[in-house]
Formats: structure tokens, C-alpha cells, sequence
């Protein structure tokens, strides 16, 4: 038996119509908690949603696996565990670019 992907905070959200965006899957998804990140990919009709807390993506898959969406009924399964959630304000920095050439 194959139990299917674990429990992580990265929901994949399968069978989303061509009239739904972002905004309305992080309103209609923002309840079950806090949101890191949205990623709609409307030509493969389906969406990623990462939650800050994974008990908080366990309670929205719970709750909202086979709710209608825009005519379609939503298929919500866990994606790749995407590991910690990211610090806000983005980060980045380091390295050298642009300067001028080395002698």
C-alpha cells in the first residue's frame, strides 16, 4: 500500500478552473492560517499553496479536499516538503557583482 505523499506545508491543489486566481484561493485558504506563498500554474489547472505551520496545511486539506471552486470540485493532496519556512524580508546579499575588472 502506498499511502500517498506525507504531511508537509505544501498543498497541491488539483481540478482549479480557468477563472480562479490567486488571490481568491489565498482568501478562500487564509482561514485554516497564515500563507507563505500562492503559486497558481492555470495551463496545468492546479495551484501550490504553502502554509507557515504544517498542521495548519493538514486542517485546510481536512476541510476543503472536494469543496467547489468555480464549477470544479478542488482535489487537494500534500506536494514536495519545501523544509522551513522562509524569514520575511527576503535575504540575498553576498557575493561581489559589477565592480570593475581586475587588473
Amino acid at each position: 500500500d502506498n499511502p500517498g505523499p506525507l504531511p508537509c506545508r505544501n498543498l497541491w491543489l488539483g481540478n482549479i478552473g480557468p477563472t480562479v486566481t490567486e488571490d481568491d484561493l489565498r482568501s478562500m485558504f487564509a482561514p485554516y492560517g497564515a500563507i507563505e506563498k500562492v503559486k497558481l500554474i492555470s495551463d496545468k489547472k492546479c495551484a501550490f499553496i504553502n502554509f507557515m505551520v504544517m498542521e495548519d496545511a493538514v486542517n485546510a486539506r481536512t476541510h476543503m479536499n472536494g469543496h467547489p471552486l468555480a464549477g470544479q470540485l478542488l482535489k487537494i493532496n500534500y506536494g514536495k516538503d519545501t523544509g522551513p519556512p522562509r524569514p520575511p524580508g527576503g535575504g540575498g546579499g553576498g557575493g561581489r557583482f559589477g565592480g570593475p575588472p581586475r587588473a
